[in-house]
């Protein structure tokens, strides 16, 4: 059995991810998970767990660090000193939009799971704190 918690890197598919992102080093890697968010109708927590891995991402880049990820091939440093002039005022509005699709309880996957658990509103508590971490 693998992790599961309420933070974005606290799950197997995010751990997953970081290290596809390792071998992905892109921006672009980060906006199309970010986007998939945006443009399913149905939000399955696969997918979800991906978006909130990027916008994590986003956060690290911006120098909010909640959990600090791992990489093998470089640090944090490197990846911000790459990456923090190309978080556009745009692609940050892409994410406070996919983060707020994210927190609707409506076609979410990721919802049916936590409100039988009843931690909905933990889980929206968190969301909160990373649009605010990355606006």
């Amino acid at each position: 059995m693998g992790r599961w918690g309420l933070k974005p890197f606290e799950n197997d598919v995010a751990e997953e991810y970081l290290v596809e992102f390792e071998y992905n080093v892109s921006i672009d890697f980060l906006k199309e998970s970010i986007e998939e968010a945006l443009t399913e109708n149905y939000l399955d927590a696969y997918i979800t767990q991906e978006a909130l891995a990027a916008l994590e991402l986003v956060a690290v880049i911006k120098g909010s660090i909640d959990i600090e990820p791992y990489f093998d091939h470089f640090t944090i440093e490197d990846l911000q000193n790459k990456f923090k002039t190309q978080l556009s005022d745009d692609f940050l509005q892409v994410c406070s939009a996919a983060l707020k699709r994210i927190g609707q309880s409506y076609d979410n996957e990721l919802y049916d799971q936590l409100d039988e658990q009843r931690k909905w509103q933990n889980f929206l508590d968190i969301l909160e704190d990373l649009e605010d971490r990355i606006m």
